[in-house]
């Protein structure tokens, strides 16, 4: 009993620093007074180095810290490099073992075949974890898209992960299937998208559906992170338009967002 006490001790502190070092590097607005606080905000050094997983070239970088108190996994947002994370990677430098990688297409990862799928997706990282030899549990955190991708991560090897932090992930079950879009936005996305956009984009609604199939595959904590939204937020101003300014929002894909539905599990 003493065991399971302290492992669930260690795992709620875990979590509840996590969540703090993310909520706070990335939404807080004060600088740190003090000159010990100030030197903890300061970026690892993330340089990147490449290896070969399978048919896949992926960009990657590591950060180690000695007594480690957890190994945290990033999963990138759609079209979104590694470097988005530096001020994440700053807040948990001193307390946890991280990793950062791009999927192909992203950054210097590259693949030699278009297929993507939730069980490959999710062995490249398996893969690219056991190469490094970081050993399980992790906590993996997901921004955007990259939240599915966690989750896909974690519906498939559930034992080795101990939490997901879904930084404003994409809800599941909220995407139609890619040949539904309307043919003004397939043909938006075609012109303006990358190859690596559109395969992703065209990816959510089957990796919702595999996610959400069966039950009771997942019972560790699960933390959604939702940032507020303000005035001088940008907003949607149709596909064309937003895909000039390099941004792709949910609205546009045809999503119709429902938070609701990633409450579900079929």
């Amino acid at each position: 009993m003493s065991r399971f006490v302290t492992i669930r001790h260690c795992l709620i502190s875990s979590f509840l620093l996590l969540t703090f070092s993310l909520t706070s590097s990335c939404f807080a607005q004060e600088h740190e007074q003090s000159t010990t606080s100030a030197a903890s905000t300061v970026p690892p050094n993330l340089e990147t180095k490449l290896t070969q997983i399978n048919s896949a070239t992926i960009e990657f970088a590591e950060h180690r810290t000695t007594n480690a108190q957890a190994t945290v996994v990033f999963e990138n947002g759609l079209l979104l490099d590694l470097s988005t994370w530096k001020a994440v990677a700053a807040g948990l430098k001193q307390c946890c073992n991280l990793l950062f990688y791009n999927r192909p297409g992203i950054g210097r990862s590259t693949r030699a075949d278009a297929h993507i799928s939730p069980e490959l997706e999710s062995l490249r990282l398996y893969q690219l974890l056991k190469e490094r030899d970081l050993p399980a549990p992790y906590i993996l955190v997901g921004h955007s898209l990259g939240g599915q991708y966690a989750q896909a991560y974690t519906k498939r090897y559930p034992e080795q992960v101990d939490g997901v932090v879904l930084v404003d992930a994409l809800p599941l079950g909220v995407a139609k299937p890619y040949h539904e879009f309307p043919w003004f936005t397939r043909v938006g996305l075609w012109v303006f998208a990358s190859k690596t956009a559109r395969q992703e984009i065209a990816n959510i609604e089957l990796m919702g559906k595999y996610v959400m199939e069966g039950s009771g595959w997942y019972n560790k904590p699960m933390i959604r992170i939702v940032a507020q939204s303000s005035p001088q937020q940008h907003k949607p101003q149709g596909l064309i338009k937003d895909l000039l300014r390099g941004v792709i929002y949910a609205e546009n894909l045809a999503c119709g967002l429902s938070i609701q539905k990633s409450q579900k599990r079929a």
